[in-house]
């Protein structure tokens, strides 16, 4: 199968300033005049979530016992600072992959399946972080880059479940985690620089550990947010969760959108600076 085919990306009813300074937790997102009382309620529950988190990733006084469990947890953390970088690494893969896969008419399970299969980080042991947390890295990666949002809008032409910050469906985890983890399989093997007809392989082969880092940061906010207990691909590895109310904890931790809001305030915050 060749790509030769060419196609235009669709172009979303509205724009984004990048220049502007991103809050997740005011009002939601800027693209809206106005806010549904639905979405008042997402923005006030991320923001009691990104207040906690910014006092638990405050550092102890110096001689604090709790220095080395503070430095473990912003080591944890470390790989968001690669979100938005990678949003622009991996944008032409997006792009490319939409107007090929909808000119097409590609089967997803049939083509794109196979290539989320090879997709995934490697400690060892083969990792999966799960659809759930790629959904939340492409979530932010759309916000981010509004060539990746085209992208999506042009794949939900055919799979509606694609669109940007669809709700957490089977389908919608399935088919956006499939997006990522064919991200990663770009970053270890040559099929998908064929199908996809790129050339410049080193960009993204340079890319694969940094995107497994975003993708192991995401695992552990998630563990710190829903799970709290432990890093969910090293049980051996006991994290206390961030104190906040539990409330919150179950509304963000089971909504990839509002985590994806959650990612983008800590890295956009003052905090950041200690992710490097």
């Amino acid at each position: 199968m060749t790509a030769s085919a060419t196609c235009s990306v669709v172009q979303p009813p509205f724009s984004i300033d990048l220049a502007q300074p991103y809050s997740a937790s005011l009002p939601v997102p800027i693209r809206h005049a106005r806010m549904l009382p639905s979405q008042i309620r997402d923005a006030e529950m991320v923001r009691s979530a990104w207040l906690a988190f910014r006092i638990w990733l405050m550092k102890p006084p110096r001689g604090d016992p709790a220095v080395f469990r503070w430095h473990t947890r912003c080591q944890s953390l470390a790989g968001l600072r690669h979100v938005q970088k990678l949003s622009v690494i991996f944008a032409p893969v997006l792009q490319r992959l939409a107007c090929i896969a909808t000119s097409q008419v590609w089967n997803w399970t049939a083509v794109i399946k196979p290539w989320s299969h090879l997709g995934y980080d490697y400690r060892g042991r083969v990792i999966d972080y799960g659809n759930f947390q790629y959904k939340t890295v492409i979530t932010a990666w759309a916000w981010l880059n509004v060539d990746i949002e085209n992208a999506m809008l042009l794949l939900s032409t055919a799979w509606p479940t694609c669109a940007p910050r669809y709700a957490d469906s089977l389908d919608a985890l399935n088919h956006q985690g499939d997006l990522v983890e064919v991200c990663l399989s770009l970053c270890r093997g040559d099929d998908v620089f064929d199908l996809l007809s790129l050339h410049d392989t080193d960009t993204w082969r340079s890319s694969y550990a940094d995107l497994c880092s975003l993708c192991n940061a995401v695992d552990h906010l998630y563990c710190y947010m829903r799970e709290g207990k432990a890093a969910k691909r090293d049980p051996r590895t006991v994290l206390p969760s961030c104190p906040m109310d539990p409330m919150v904890r179950r509304y963000i931790g089971n909504n990839s959108n509002l985590m994806a809001d959650l990612l983008l305030d800590i890295v956009n915050s003052e905090y950041a600076a200690i992710f490097n």
